[in-house]
């Protein structure tokens, strides 16, 4: 697995792609010059503690809840922006 540097914070694909999922973000979708994006959601739902979501949650990059024994993960205005930062393109929030 491949680890990427980003503005001095080490995160994995897997992470990466977890954060692109939550908010519904695909980059093969973007038409040729967007340079921005709405997310469709935020939201990533685990039936336990995921330990790369955790990981993100430490950081400030993520927050979460619990619903009995599952989690539910967001990305922060942090989150966001790390995103945003690998993207090249402004992904905001909905709603």
């Amino acid at each position: 697995m491949t680890d990427f540097d980003i503005q001095g914070t080490t995160l994995s694909m897997e992470q990466l792609e977890n954060m692109r999922h939550a908010v519904g973000y695909d980059p093969t979708s973007l038409r040729k010059g967007q340079t921005s994006y709405t997310a469709t959601r935020n939201y990533f739902t685990c039936l336990h503690a995921d330990s790369d979501w955790e990981d993100l949650v430490e950081r400030g990059l993520a927050s979460a809840s619990t619903f009995g024994t599952g989690v539910c993960y967001r990305l922060t205005h942090d989150g966001f922006a790390v995103l945003s930062y690998v993207h090249l393109v402004d992904i905001k929030e909905g709603r």
